[in-house]
């Protein structure tokens, strides 16, 4: 198994190059925005939803509170957001880890998405976002499935969610951050500075390496495999009069 980048490790490496005075600062905003930006080796868990992670929020009209559907899930702060949802059908004694795997994937869309149109997409969980009162990330489920919950709980449901983690930031030397490349984090420490300076061109350059860096990182998991990538031209497909 890969060693994990201590902060120590980074600062040896990094601080000499920078001019800023709070290295640790400087190094957690950095880290934070590549793990954004990367897909990283072992970011993802699957998560099993269960009663504590149902909520009813109260709806305070007058108070002008935040309002959510009868049937909602909240998934811990622990995790930035969820992938993709699973639904199993059956007692969770009679499926084992292949039966998860193989089940259907539902999508998650935007509030955006369902506010602006005609109401829930059936089969998609819809992103209310981050509420800070619940302490979580707060998801409904797809209105097909509300007829399953009765009470609006999941004690003796069986949904899964492929969620990321979240980033924590470190605070000592010996605190790990969830890379384990050192040159793609002094990259994008050195990229963040020149944000601060804004030396803008230089830091876009500095974000394209440390990306580059992490693309062998991220291989050494994903093994050989080939990326098939398709152009859709509808001036060239579909040519019509209205085309000049």
């Amino acid at each position: 198994m890969a060693q994990r980048v201590t902060l120590s490790e980074l600062q040896a490496v990094a601080d000499p190059l920078v001019t800023s005075t709070d290295f640790l600062s400087l190094a957690n905003r950095a880290v934070k925005r590549l793990y954004a930006k990367a897909a990283t080796p072992s970011d993802s868990v699957i998560y099993r939803f269960g009663s504590t992670s149902v909520s009813q929020p109260i709806h305070d009209v007058d108070a002008g509170g935040e309002d959510y559907p009868s049937h909602i899930l909240k998934l811990p702060d622990d995790y930035s957001h969820a992938l993709k949802f699973k639904v199993v059908s059956g007692a969770a004694v009679d499926f084992d880890f292949s039966d998860i795997v193989n089940s259907e994937s539902l999508p998650v869309i935007p509030l955006e998405s369902i506010f602006g149109s005609n109401g829930y997409d059936d089969r998609a969980f819809v992103d209310y976002g981050e509420d800070s009162v619940l302490g979580g990330r707060i998801y409904a489920i797809p209105q097909a499935y509300w007829d399953r919950f009765d009470d609006g709980t999941l004690s003796e449901t069986n949904i899964y969610a492929l969620a990321r983690r979240a980033y924590v930031d470190v605070v000592v030397g010996a605190d790990e951050f969830p890379f384990d490349n050192v040159g793609a984090l002094k990259l994008a420490v050195l990229a963040t500075e020149y944000e601060d300076e804004n030396d803008l061109e230089r830091a876009s350059s500095y974000w394209s390496m440390a990306m580059s860096e992490l693309e062998e990182e991220s291989g050494r998991f994903r093994g050989p495999q080939k990326l098939n990538i398709h152009y859709y031209d509808p001036a060239a497909e579909e040519v019509t009069n209205m085309i000049n």
